[in-house]
């Protein structure tokens, strides 16, 4: 954004000397993938750091469809401009609070994480820290895909797997765990 913004006020202050037009707010499920609804600004209820209603039931493994009403909070310190619409849109994480319960969703990565940290503090090991994505890539030295009326099949190969941890190489070294 620019700037950090402390509170509602300050947002939609923001909003308006930037004409926004739209608020995308998110949030991520268990496994990472990121979900929102999206409001016109100029529909946004003033007082939406009250939560924001939702249906979670399409959730994958979150709540049965007779507990899917949820709500968002969203945290307008994480605002920020999205840069690649075409109409001007800013974006809020936002926390996802269970309403049966009267407390921050459990099966939220952000609600797991504020815990963790709520719980580290406690510990005295430390009162920070610091989460983000696993990245990962493979790199394959073979590739086989078959795709016919009577095969269907792949086979990828990498001095990395397991399954050559007995194979032997020509510079004679294997140590079963090749990086």
């Amino acid at each position: 954004m620019g700037k950090f913004v402390n509170d509602v006020k300050e947002f939609f202050k923001f909003c308006d000397e930037n004409e926004v037009e739209f608020v995308d707010f998110r949030f991520t499920d268990l496994k990472g993938t990121w979900h929102h609804v999206a409001y016109n600004y100029k529909r946004l209820p003033k007082d939406f750091a009250d939560g924001i209603p939702f249906d979670a039931s399409s959730v994958a493994a979150w709540q049965p469809i007779d507990k899917s009403d949820m709500m968002l909070k969203p945290d307008v310190g994480t605002a920020f401009l999205d840069p690649f619409t075409a109409d001007v849109t800013i974006i809020v994480i936002c926390d996802v609070y269970d309403i049966y319960k009267n407390e921050l969703y459990e099966k939220c990565p952000r609600s797991i994480a504020k815990k963790a940290e709520q719980f580290l503090q406690t510990t005295g090991l430390g009162d920070t820290c610091y989460f983000g994505p696993e990245n990962e890539f493979f790199v394959f030295d073979d590739v086989k895909i078959i795709d016919d009326m009577n095969c269907a099949m792949f086979k990828v190969d990498t001095e990395e797997g397991h399954w050559n941890s007995g194979k032997n190489y020509k510079d004679g070294f294997n140590s079963g765990h090749r990086p």
